[in-house]
């Protein structure tokens, strides 16, 4: 396999399973509920309770994924991302969330090299499709039952925010197959 150097975090299609998702997050219960959810569809999780800590993450470990918060001390999520594109250009892909979206941010986001944004309370099938795509989910993974009473499970609704990833491209269905 050729070298990750230079090329685009957005070329890096399918990082290995056994690598590690980071999660990026300044409360604790946001983490601990993320990380349960993703260690149930079979991944890795390291946490960072910042953007600082978890550059210190990302140049000591290697990442397969990164999931950050918007809102956090000492670098935001955008902040982040952006610092990540500086130094190499080889970083893991990245998926931004907020509970607070605006145009603004979303732009941001995308402009700092995240794959999409999701808002806060996010529908965990979204997010499945999101790693299905980005980050394959091991192949000893089960299947394994929703947290729909942690994470609000929101019904059909108006005209929407616009995402860079649509949740239709995802084809969640053959993500649960």
């Amino acid at each position: 396999m050729g070298s990750l150097k230079n090329r685009p975090r957005t070329e890096i299609f399918a990082p290995p399973a056994s690598l590690p998702i980071l999660i990026v997050d300044d409360e604790v219960i946001c983490r601990d509920i993320l990380r349960l959810r993703l260690e149930d569809w079979g991944y890795d999780c390291l946490e960072a309770n910042n953007g600082k800590t978890a550059l210190e993450i990302i140049r000591t470990s290697s990442i397969g994924f990164i999931i950050t918060d918007f809102h956090m001390p000492y670098l935001n999520g955008c902040e982040l991302l952006e610092q990540l594109s500086v130094n190499d250009g080889t970083s893991p892909p990245a998926v931004l969330m907020t509970g607070n979206l605006s145009d603004q941010i979303q732009q941001w986001a995308l402009q700092a090299g995240a794959l999409t944004v999701l808002e806060k309370p996010f529908d965990e099938n979204t997010l499945h499709g999101v790693l299905h795509r980005w980050a394959p989910i091991p192949q000893t993974c089960q299947g394994t039952q929703p947290l729909s009473s942690v994470f609000h499970v929101p019904g059909p609704q108006g005209p929407s925010r616009q995402h860079a990833l649509n949740p239709k491209d995802l084809n969640t269905k053959q993500a649960f197959s």
